[in-house]
């Protein structure tokens, strides 16, 4: 394992999958390709001032640091960043349910998502261009693709019972005034820097909005 030493290089695993369990959130991104190394991995700890003085800190830190040198080699994938974040039972956690924290948030790291969309030519393209997306991420996609009139029931239905059938769906401008009405959108702020709403036709991104 290498160490995280950048600033930038904690700030892209923060807004990358987290996790968090017990006396832990773990963090992770793919490794950037001009420092990606064949079979290594990178980890970094940071435990904030919630944690305690500068003593609890660093013991939070190295207790994180002896439990991540156990299991990340084993449970880890090469090419990718993880970060470790002690929350507030880290010093006083025994040392084995540290390890069961890391353990279980590194298993929820990898999961598959479930996908309902409509089966029209952009979703196809999305479908094309799901392998890249699991190969950097390592998140598997299960796609549901349904006619548009069915593909609205079987939503509605799901979100109004919480049925919690998919991860992600995709909704147009017929559904957006209404669960925008009823409450099931919400705002999205703080998607970073590299986001870039006016790379969305404005048409289309007021389609899509609910004020």
């Amino acid at each position: 394992m290498d160490h995280l030493r950048k600033r930038a290089d904690f700030l892209r695993a923060a807004r990358g999958i987290r996790r968090v369990e017990g006396a832990i959130t773990l963090e992770t991104c793919p490794t950037p390709e001009p420092e990606a190394l064949p079979g290594r991995l990178r980890i970094g700890f940071t435990a904030s001032k919630k944690i305690g003085n500068a003593v609890a800190r660093n013991r939070a830190k190295r207790r994180l640091r002896a439990a991540a040198s156990q299991l990340l080699p084993l449970l880890g994938r090469p090419g990718h960043d993880y970060v470790l974040v002690a929350r507030g039972t880290a010093v006083a956690r025994p040392f084995p349910a540290l390890l069961s924290d890391i353990t279980t948030a590194s298993g929820l790291v990898y999961e598959e998502l479930t996908i309902g969309t409509v089966n029209n030519a952009d979703m196809i393209l999305m479908q094309r261009l799901s392998k890249e997306f699991e190969k950097k991420s390592g998140i598997k996609l299960h796609w549901v693709v349904l006619g548009e009139s069915v593909l609205r029931q079987r939503l509605t239905v799901d979100i109004s019972t919480n049925g919690n059938t998919f991860d992600v769906i995709t909704i147009g401008s017929y559904e957006t005034p209404l669960w925008g009405a009823r409450g099931w959108l919400i705002p999205m702020y703080d998607l970073g820097k590299d986001y870039q709403y006016d790379d969305i036709f404005r048409v289309i991104r007021e389609g899509l909005s609910y004020r």
